[in-house]
């Protein structure tokens, strides 16, 4: 393993997980809500800029290529688990464990075609739709703390519900054509 810095943004992302979470299942008041809410905030910016870093650095490495989609999931699932436990959508739990769900079974979906279609196949790399699912993604995770955080800004739990279910709608889109690229490799 080379520890350059797109290598060391990655790894970074993946720290801040378990320490966000941690934080947002023990807090107790607002301050360390806050801390969690601008954690993951620079972990979700590092998702960015550890690509820009390696192609503008010419620092592309193979762990890099294998660690930066896992540290996209852990953050994506470890947090909406979280959030579930949480305050958020506690009027209509089927509002925020439904996308949940549809999302995290995509993820380990995915995840399980890859490894099937493994390296005989540039078929299932990550295409623009992935990306833009990823960013709804994080965007309606951050939206989601905000709102534990800042209580008082209670439309943000609204707005982080839709944004959830935006991305849970691009994660199936997603799915599918990954789904398709894959069916090729099912022959076998």
């Amino acid at each position: 393993m080379m520890l350059n810095l797109p290598n060391f943004l990655t790894i970074f992302r993946i720290v801040c997980v378990p320490i966000i979470a941690l934080i947002i299942i023990t807090a107790k008041g607002q301050s360390p809500l806050i801390f969690a809410f601008f954690l993951f905030i620079l972990a979700s910016l590092t998702d960015y800029l550890d690509g820009l870093t390696a192609r503008t650095l010419n620092q592309s490495t193979e762990f890099g290529k294998v660690l930066d989609p896992i540290a996209d999931k852990l953050m994506t699932v470890i947090l909406l688990c979280v959030l579930y436990g949480t305050k958020v959508g506690d009027d209509f739990k089927l509002m925020i464990g439904l996308p949940i769900v549809v999302i995290i079974f995509r993820e380990i979906f995915i995840s399980g075609l890859r490894e099937h279609v493994s390296k005989r196949s540039e078929v299932l790399q990550v295409s623009w739709i992935a990306k833009i699912k990823t960013g709804l993604q994080l965007t309606a995770i951050g939206t989601l703390i905000f709102f534990l955080a800042y209580p008082e800004f209670s439309s943000f739990e609204y707005i982080g519900l839709v944004l959830i279910w935006s991305a849970a709608v691009l994660t199936l889109i997603s799915g599918l054509d990954y789904f398709i690229k894959a069916k090729p490799f099912f022959r076998d």
